[in-house]
């Protein structure tokens, strides 16, 4: 008897519980219903679907010669920084990884030559390419020159042209810089990291182009990289927000995400489709990522291409480096060395004060943090007159004098700045002597901004000066020759080769 009470509890326990689950997804379902129809509104088609329509039907004749010769200088410098990077201490710890992994021999490491799988190859590419903070930088933020490692490592793989190459490039900065553009207004999202959330659909659009599917086939692509690549921003400055420091989790955050996108474009090429819903579905991008998104800018290209908005970094630090270096520089050059400054007064406008509110708060204990810290740079600059690769080992950043100068550096704002806010980095710095003389230096528009672009000479010169090292002067040289005419070739494993030691 008592075993049969137990059952039949048992029984009708559950039976009890399977009478409210039945009743349970009428009510879940239509809320579900209502909350998604809200959100898609009456569009017959999804942002998605709309993307994968222009990338798909988006030809190399299409681009006019002023944007294949910016994407062609852009790949010079991306290269270089990646040549440059190949040999960082993250790079190496993540190509060990790989290389242990294994897989397919499928696309080139720079400067290695060794083969990897396409989406690992744009991993380790990618990595090499972010690890100096040296490449290139676009209103409204961020980096999608990174865009190069996982469109090298397709078209490799898929023996593509240099046609097609520069085509992926250009994609690539046209969908980041439009998704960017489409989510940053007053109730933008803080908790993410948007600049690697956004090269998940890139590099999955770039990379589904090359493998040449159709709209519905990219569509397919993003939605599965996206569904899949929403980074914290706790890896950049949440870490120092939360009582740590900064960590090679900064530049290692984009090759993991264009990674990502290489797989689910191969994941969509043999079939595999998501729900196409991702940007404005009832859980989608929209409500859950960004909180706004200004899907018209998404669904038709128009306009310029974006890729014209890259610049490009005259020194191996962010975005933010670029004005303070360029002002520390004309000072020094105008005679004034560290041991007769009494103070320096570096102004920055409102969006620069609140970025070193983030990365001026503790003491600098890694590269990743010296290569975003004002006072760290600017000191550097005015007491050697630059700023190179090597001013961020940690016996550089540690050294007494640059300590000693680093405290004599403050920060104050000037709202007039603002009016310059299209390039971030415009400042005002002001030197005092110990004499009481005022050395002053107003930079609006640093070198290689949009207003003061970089000379060929200056990135042949910035290429060679990255390049020479692991691959020979000679063999350097040669690089430059293709890279520049890279839409005459027609064989990419021989521009595979001639980046290669």
């Amino acid at each position: 008897m008592y075993w049969s009470r137990i059952q039949r509890r048992d029984f009708l326990r559950s039976w009890g519980a399977g009478a409210i689950t039945l009743a349970l997804p009428r009510l879940t379902l239509s809320q579900e219903t209502t909350k998604a129809q809200s959100a898609m509104g009456k569009r017959d088609t999804t942002v998605a679907e709309d993307m994968g329509k222009w990338i798909a039907a988006l030809r190399y004749e299409d681009l006019p010669t002023v944007v294949v010769e910016k994407a062609k200088r852009l790949m010079l410098d991306t290269v270089g920084c990646a040549l440059g990077g190949m040999n960082g201490s993250p790079v190496k710890l993540a190509r060990e990884t790989v290389f242990l992994k294994g897989g397919h021999p499928q696309s080139t490491l720079l400067g290695l030559g060794r083969k990897v799988s396409a989406d690992q190859a744009a991993f380790i590419n990618g990595l090499a390419i972010r690890y100096l903070d040296f490449n290139d930088y676009t209103p409204p933020g961020g980096h999608p020159s990174i865009n190069l490692a996982p469109a090298l490592a397709v078209a490799e793989m898929q023996n593509r042209t240099g046609k097609d190459l520069l085509l992926a490039i250009t994609i690539g900065h046209e969908i980041y810089v439009r998704m960017r553009e489409a989510t940053i207004g007053d109730d933008w999202a803080d908790g993410f990291d948007m600049g690697t959330v956004t090269l998940n659909y890139t590099s999955a659009a770039l990379a589904a182009k090359l493998y040449g599917l159709d709209g519905n086939g990219i569509a397919n692509a993003m939605a599965i990289a996206g569904a899949h690549g929403n980074t914290l921003a706790e890896v950049r400055r949440g870490g120092m927000l939360s009582g740590g420091s900064m960590t090679p989790s900064k530049g290692t955050a984009g090759p993991m995400a264009v990674r990502n996108g290489t797989f689910a474009a191969m994941m969509a090429k043999q079939g595999m489709t998501y729900p196409l819903t991702i940007f404005e579905g009832a859980y989608g991008f929209k409500n859950y990522v960004t909180r706004r998104l200004d899907e018209e800018n998404l669904r038709n290209r128009s306009g310029d291409f974006k890729v014209l908005l890259s610049m490009t970094k005259l020194w191996p630090c962010h975005k933010y480096c670029q004005g303070p270096v360029a002002a520390a520089t004309e000072i020094y050059d105008q005679g004034v060395r560290a041991d007769d400054i009494e103070s320096v007064t570096l102004y920055l406008s409102e969006m620069g004060i609140e970025n070193q509110q983030v990365y001026n708060v503790s003491e600098i204990t890694v590269r990743e943090h010296a290569d975003h810290n004002m006072p760290y740079y600017t000191s550097r600059a005015l007491l050697d007159g630059n700023v190179t690769d090597h001013d961020f080992a940690p016996e550089r950043f540690r050294e007494p004098r640059v300590l000693d100068m680093m405290k004599r550096v403050n920060l104050k704002l000037n709202p007039d700045l603002d009016d310059h806010i299209e390039n971030w980095d415009a400042v005002k710095l002001e030197v005092k002597l110990r004499n009481g003389k005022v050395h002053k230096a107003d930079v609006f528009d640093p070198p290689g901004s949009l207003e003061n672009p970089p000379t060929d000479d200056f990135l042949i010169k910035k290429f060679m000066g990255l390049a020479e090292g692991p691959l020979g002067k000679a063999k350097a040289e040669k690089a430059v020759e293709t890279i520049l005419n890279v839409d005459h070739v027609t064989d990419l494993g021989r521009l595979m080769n001639e980046l290669t030691a």
